[in-house]
């Protein structure tokens, strides 16, 4: 196997590591986690498995289906790149706001901007209440 085939490999998202069903986005947005910046939405839920899922909406405010189906693409293709630099063991659904033209390297900027502040205030809630059972 040739190192450029390798590295496609490792870049790949695989079936389970997208959210795909109505209650699996129900469970994340029930969690309530979220954070934002000018370009995206972030609502993350941690979950049990060694890996991270994301799943993506879009409203119909962003334009056709055609448009609508690029943001998706665009998105999963940022995560896809970035999975392994995002923390692993959560679950993201990711909004995008109204911009002109979904660029990829836009998205992977603020996912790696928004991601580790929701962490971190995913942590101190369960922080939180770990010391209420105490």
């Amino acid at each position: 196997m040739t190192n450029a085939n390798n590295n496609n490999h490792k870049l790949k998202l695989s079936r389970c590591q997208r959210i795909r069903s109505k209650s699996e986005f129900a469970q994340v947005f029930d969690s309530k986690q979220s954070a934002a910046n000018n370009t995206l939405i972030i609502y993350m839920h941690k979950n049990t498995l060694a890996f991270s899922r994301v799943g993506v909406c879009v409203g119909k405010k962003l334009g056709n289906a055609v448009q609508r189906n690029r943001f998706k693409r665009t998105l999963r293709q940022a995560f896809r790149v970035l999975q392994h630099q995002l923390p692993m063991g959560y679950d993201y659904v990711i909004i995008p706001r109204l911009t002109e033209k979904p660029l990829a390297k836009k998205y992977e900027a603020a996912l790696l901007n928004v991601s580790p502040r929701l962490v971190k205030k995913i942590e101190r809630k369960l922080e939180n209440q770990s010391d209420e059972l105490d």
